[in-house]
């Protein structure tokens, strides 16, 4: 469909004087030529098909990563009782650096771990860094989100907010978002999977390295993509308007990267005709300059501002698309890339918010500590999904995992021998003598191979092979 462009023609070339017009495009050219999708290398071993999901887990929370977090919350324990020796609570007093029992850990063990969790040692902070809290873990998965996963073609970036309302500089207030107030993060994902391939926490405009000329959103989009090592590889990134711009995607395309996505009406090196010209629904208005597409497009009469879209992978075209609601319209293949590739930060944080625990701190570190985790949990899900021939469901997955780190709590890698795991999702009433005594029943998923009774590993397991 071609539009009516000859009032603004003129315009288009006094826009930018001493440079290359914007010229009209008509729809059904031939497509462009692109450069050639080279994927990233995986530079990571995967686990067996058929191993553990903990050992998913364990590819992003690595054993050092761990232990390196139990060593900095002794060392903060300890730091913190000696300075405040007088007046510390007596439950403070009563740290040790002992394990729990296997399946058994006391309320105020609980609540002592939870205080004194730390992942930095405080006696380093310069106080330079506002993410020195939580540096170490930030830095540890980024690094190995790209080793153990080669992502599509279509990528995505956006903001994600972690819910936090404690008085910090860092909270910020995005009113379009589930939680409105919270910690910002910037998230490279992919866009099918909703994989996190990269991010980074935004510490607020006081705290942050000041932008440079280009502004703000165009250097979130560069550092994900050059922390991801992904230019020159001919991916293709998606974003929302706050990012977009003509000086990212030409710095972006000199790179072999793609760029899709909508634009602000002020941005600058706009034509005039994209930013003024009146459209009748179902109208598009196209302009070119080697090598950005523009659009301005209008779907329905009810549509008071037209969409503008920018793009250096996609041509001129349109196709017939079904609407949720049955509707057959007509539809630019710019704006279908857009809708089908932005989603990717969305998916990650929907599968996030599923099974997140929203317990409260008053340290806002802590909460993004948690969130870290949760998003490890969900990017060794898809790993796993992918890797292995029979998955079973994230909701059972978050479950094995938690097991398996009580074992590791309690020096037991795996259940001890002739105790094996249900296959299906039956819990079954332990043997366990205390339980007969206090007349109540006990669960487990473990059974002894022996007898085919229901028995937890530990204690349980020790008493069953005494008796």
């Amino acid at each position: 469909m071609a539009s009516d462009e000859s009032e603004s023609d003129s315009r288009d070339s006094e826009d930018i004087p001493n440079a290359n017009p914007w010229l009209p495009v008509y729809e059904n050219q031939p497509e462009r030529l692109l450069y050639r999708f080279t994927p990233a290398t995986l530079s990571g071993t995967l686990p067996a098909p058929d191993a553990h999901p903990s050992e998913y887990f364990y590819l992003f929370m690595t054993p050092s990563l761990l232990q390196s977090i139990v060593d900095q919350t002794n060392i903060y324990a300890s730091q913190y009782i000696s300075a405040n020796r007088s007046t510390a609570k007596p439950r403070s007093r009563n740290w040790s650096q002992d394990t729990p029992a296997f399946f058994r850990i006391p309320r105020d063990r609980f609540w002592l771990i939870l205080k004194f969790l730390h992942l930095n040692n405080n006696q380093n902070d310069t106080k330079v860094d506002p993410l020195f809290k939580v540096y170490p873990v930030l830095e540890s998965l980024n690094k190995y989100f790209l080793k153990y996963y080669i992502p599509d073609r279509n990528l995505s970036i956006d903001e994600s907010l972690v819910k936090q309302k404690n008085r910090t500089r860092k909270r910020q207030y995005i009113p379009k978002s589930h939680a409105k107030f919270g910690i910002k993060h910037w998230v490279l994902c992919e866009a099918q999977s909703g994989y996190t391939l990269q991010f980074d926490i935004y510490a607020g405009k006081a705290d942050s390295t000041p932008s440079s000329s280009k502004g703000l959103a165009f250097d979130v989009v560069f550092r994900l993509v050059n922390n991801a090592n992904l230019q020159d590889k001919g991916y293709h990134i998606i974003c929302d308007n706050f990012y977009t711009s003509v000086d990212l995607a030409l710095d972006l395309y000199a790179r072999r990267t793609y760029l899709t996505g909508t634009m602000r009406i002020n941005r600058r090196s706009l034509p005039s005709s994209i930013r003024s010209k009146k459209l009748q629904p179902s109208e598009k208005l196209y302009r070119f300059r080697d090598p950005v597409l523009l659009l301005r497009w209008r779907e329905k009469c009810s549509q008071k501002k037209p969409v503008i879209l920018l793009s250096t992978k996609m041509h001129a075209s349109s196709d017939e698309v079904t609407t949720a609601s049955g509707r057959s319209v007509t539809m630019p293949a710019m704006v279908q890339e857009y809708n089908k590739g932005m989603g990717g930060v969305d998916l990650s944080d929907q599968m996030l918010n599923t099974y997140i625990d929203e317990r409260r701190s008053l340290k806002w570190w802590k909460k993004v500590f948690f969130s870290m985790v949760f998003r490890a949990m969900i990017n060794s899900y898809i790993i796993y999904k992918k890797n292995c021939p029979n998955p079973i469901d994230r909701f059972h997955f978050h479950i094995e995992i938690v097991e398996a780190l009580i074992m590791m709590a309690g020096n037991h890698r795996h259940p001890p021998f002739h105790v094996l795991q249900l296959q299906s999702i039956a819990w079954r009433d332990c043997l366990r003598e205390r339980s007969k005594i206090l007349k109540r029943r006990k669960k487990t998923r473990y059974h002894c191979i022996v007898c085919k009774k229901g028995v937890c590993p530990g204690e349980c397991w020790e008493q069953h092979v005494n008796s």
